[in-house]
């Protein structure tokens, strides 16, 4: 294995029950880089970030994180060797304010108050559109605001790989290109390693080094993500669109 390289899929099969979902998913995460998972609903792309995250279990193959096969690892240590997972659903307590999601957010991790204070405060001071509602409860966010929540609530956890499920899913227009630069950035400046799941082929290839299309739950077409962009009609072919 590549010494750069932070996380592999090899062989993954997925299912639930007795309902296969994807097979013979192989990718390769460098650190540092990011990539984007395409395809359609039920395609098996949101499987495939459950499997990294611990949620669900591989019928067969292997999930390597720095090194290691943790396929029988569960996902609170994942989470606690780095993973985070933001589901598309983002998980937030609605009846809970901004602050106190960011709180939750490394709840688990032992850290002092006076830690805890300095990451929000970090958080705030990086999404002044949190910093505005602070004391609002989550539930009266918009979308937008509400993903910007769950973006920063996971790097309370101060993750290594973040995993993103379908973060323009139900946006306005107007929100998905503003999230999207501000995830950009977020990559950037806190050094992250990402997969970001998307059927919005522009926003996930604009962000991304290399590109995947899943279809049927296999790996149907795999180049960078330039020469992706590029092609956009044969994406969407394999999309169905």
């Amino acid at each position: 294995m590549m010494t750069d390289c932070l996380l592999e899929l090899r062989d993954l099969q997925l299912g639930y029950g007795s309902v296969e979902v994807a097979s013979d998913i192989s990718i390769e995460v460098n650190k540092g880089s990011v990539i984007c998972i395409l395809g359609g609903n039920g395609s098996g792309k949101s499987t495939i970030l459950k499997a990294i995250s611990g949620v669900l279990t591989p019928w067969s193959g292997s999930v390597i994180y720095n090194g290691r096969i943790i396929n029988k690892i569960p996902a609170y240590k994942r989470f606690h060797d780095g993973i985070v997972y933001i589901p598309q659903d983002r998980k937030l307590f609605g009846k809970k304010t901004v602050v106190e999601n960011l709180e939750l957010g490394c709840l688990t991790q032992s850290l002092s108050n006076r830690e805890i204070r300095q990451r929000m405060d970090k958080m705030l001071e990086y999404f002044p559109v949190l910093s505005d509602k602070k004391r609002s409860k989550a539930l009266t966010l918009s979308g937008g605001e509400q993903q910007t929540l769950a973006l920063a609530r996971a790097l309370m956890a101060n993750p290594v790989l973040m995993l993103l499920d379908e973060p323009s899913a139900g946006l306005a227009p107007v929100w998905i290109d503003r999230l999207f630069e501000v995830i950009q950035q977020v990559i950037t400046e806190f050094n992250l390693t990402a997969i970001v799941v998307e059927q919005n082929i522009h926003v996930g290839l604009g962000i991304s080094e290399r590109g995947y299309v899943i279809q049927n739950g296999v790996v149907a077409l795999e180049k960078p993500s330039a020469e992706l962009r590029d092609n956009e009609s044969v994406i969407r072919s394999y999309l169905g669109g």
